[in-house]
């Protein structure tokens, strides 16, 4: 039996790993280091964790990682290779969950979990980012003890008015940020709304004071209407007739 693509025998195994847990959130380039992620039960990493230098990252920690369609596809290989790491793959792609699926082993596949975000995303104007389709999902399936998020800063900036618009630091994500080609897909006010109106209303959500302050950055301002001119339209002038000579 499943209910939104989810498979219900499953999903009581990670009721077990997720219920009652303390869980961060956070990106790629993450700042803080293991000591500081000791405190946690589970660690929630996104979609091209593995495909960074080592060298780069403050912790290799990584029990969650979420992905999406693009990400599946394009770094299978980086998650498969490091996918002993990991106790669960969340694909918001059915599709790329397929496809990491085949390239796993068969006592491997039960770590890669296509999820859905649910009916509640319809309030996000065009495309849901990974981070709500986890929150919705989460909130609509489990109850851990403590959901926080301190990982918007995979941005790689300290400047909060730039949280959300600045792309990796790294050439492989030049065309796959809020800036480049994903532009299009994304509308980042009615995602930071999203946020808002479930921290209001769950309470074992928390965010980090940076995270906080990103939120108060109005990054896409309402374009009004020009207004209408006032009273009837002036009619235009004929354009002037022109003689044709034999």
């Amino acid at each position: 039996m499943e209910i939104v693509g989810i498979n219900l025998r499953y999903i009581m195994s990670l009721k077990e790993f997720l219920n009652d847990k303390k869980i961060i959130f956070c990106g790629p380039l993450f700042n803080k280091d293991d000591e500081f992620l000791r405190e946690y039960d589970v660690v929630i990493r996104t979609n091209n964790f593995f495909s960074i230098d080592p060298e780069l990252r403050n912790s290799s920690r990584c029990d969650i990682l979420v992905c999406n369609s693009i990400f599946s596809k394009r770094y299978s290989n980086k998650i498969v290779e490091n996918i002993d790491e990991v106790k669960y793959v969340f694909c918001s792609s059915l599709e790329g969950a397929k496809i990491l699926k085949e390239n796993l082993y068969s006592n491997d596949i039960k770590k890669v979990h296509f999820f859905s975000g649910g009916n509640d995303l319809r309030i996000i104007k065009r495309h849901p980012l990974g981070l709500m389709h986890l929150l919705s999902y989460i909130i609509n399936f489990y109850k851990p003890r403590l959901f926080y998020i301190d990982g918007i800063d995979f941005y790689s900036t300290k400047d909060v008015s730039k949280f959300w618009l600045k792309g990796y630091e790294i050439k492989e994500s030049a065309t796959c940020n809020v800036l480049g080609k994903d532009k299009i897909k994304h509308d980042l006010r009615s995602n930071k709304e999203y946020l808002k109106r479930i921290m209001g209303k769950i309470d074992y959500i928390q965010i980090s004071e940076m995270v906080e302050e990103a939120l108060k950055v109005d990054m896409e301002p309402i374009i009004k209407p020009k207004p209408k001119p006032k009273g009837k339209p002036k009619k235009k002038k004929p354009l002037p007739k022109f003689k044709i000579f034999d």
